[in-house]
């Protein structure tokens, strides 16, 4: 009944069938017995207009900034914007890879280093290394910040027990 006076269909003859999408638009009425086909051309895919491509430039030049300042996460986030905005641009794709595969390599290499800080008992050293996985990883929930967490605790905890 709510669909009935929200589109106003109270004078339009019945039985009627509507395909209704989730944002409530009408994406087909059928007056008759609904056929299969019928149905399947009133399903649509919602697509998005066209990226503009000044911004799409705008969010690659403040991505290369950040890249260049040294600032690898937030120019990921740039990159990942451009590239969801406008799918089709490779250059966005090429650079989010790109990017993706320098911090997963720093990453590894602050756990490397920091590891061996650890082991040599250096253990102001290993928490400045894994603390820098906390800028390359900046979700709280992800396996590298829980990895960098524990090892940070356990440096502590050392360094706590040599002091005394």
């Amino acid at each position: 009944a709510d669909l009935v006076v929200r589109f106003a269909f109270s004078r339009t003859p019945m039985p009627l069938t509507l395909a209704v999408a989730p944002n409530w638009a009408v994406t087909g009425i059928f007056s008759k017995q609904v056929q299969d086909e019928n149905l399947d051309g009133a399903i649509v895919t919602p697509t998005l207009p066209p990226a503009d491509p000044k911004v799409i430039a705008d969010l690659m030049e403040k991505g290369e900034r950040n890249y260049m300042s040294g600032d690898l996460a937030t120019a990921r986030g740039f990159y990942d914007r451009a590239a969801k905005l406008d799918p089709a641009c490779e250059r966005c794709a090429v650079k989010l890879e790109l990017i993706e595969k320098q911090m997963l390599k720093e990453i590894n290499d602050a756990f490397r280093i920091g590891e061996g800080y650890l082991k040599d008992g250096r253990y102001d050293q290993a928490i400045w290394s894994l603390e820098r996985v906390f800028a390359l990883a900046p979700d709280p929930k992800s396996q590298y910040h829980e990895n960098a967490n524990t090892l940070i605790q356990e440096a502590k905890t050392k360094k706590a027990q040599n002091i005394r």
